[in-house]
């Protein structure tokens, strides 16, 4: 027996899709912006970086408007970072790792 295949559906469209904003015209921002938002990145992982720039995305798709620095400023001040809310345990991470593993520094 063989398996018949599905033909594949054709979707006619009169108009090429319109291509979505780059990441620099979503957030357009000048360098001493980002300085100040560096600022507020202390203890914060590249990962919570990058959800507290998500979170400020869909804030501003909410809005209808384009993400700006203080929506980022503000998902940022509305978080706390792993290594505070954790500290002891990372502490004792750090302290537990300090004779078992090589340092990377």
């Amino acid at each position: 027996m063989s398996a018949q295949q599905a033909p594949t559906p054709t979707v006619a469209s009169s108009a090429p899709p319109t291509p979505g904003p780059t990441t620099r015209e979503m957030f357009r921002t000048t360098s001493y912006r980002l300085t100040a938002l560096a600022s507020r990145c202390e203890n914060f992982s590249g990962a919570e970086i990058e959800q507290a720039i998500v979170a400020a995305l869909y804030s501003a798709h909410a809005a209808k408007q384009p993400v700006s620095a203080a929506m980022i400023a503000h998902e940022m001040q509305s978080t706390r970072p792993l290594a505070v809310v954790m500290a002891e345990k990372v502490a004792a991470l750090r302290e537990w790792a300090s004779s078992r593993t090589v340092s990377a520094d």
